[in-house]
């Protein structure tokens, strides 16, 4: 059986959410790791606040 695209996968969780979280689990899972990677580049090179 073929896997779902992002696409449909996206378009669904759109239509589901709030209520049906599986669409948005699969694009998590299938893209959670990236997705964190990213963030914590972004985290790293922002500047540090002044206090």
């Amino acid at each position: 059986m073929q896997e779902p695209s992002d696409a449909a996968l996206v378009a669904q969780a759109q239509a589901e959410l709030p209520y049906r979280t599986g669409a948005f689990e699969a694009l998590m899972r299938r893209h959670g790791a990236r997705i964190q990677q990213l963030a914590r580049r972004f985290a790293a090179s922002a500047p540090m606040p002044r206090t």
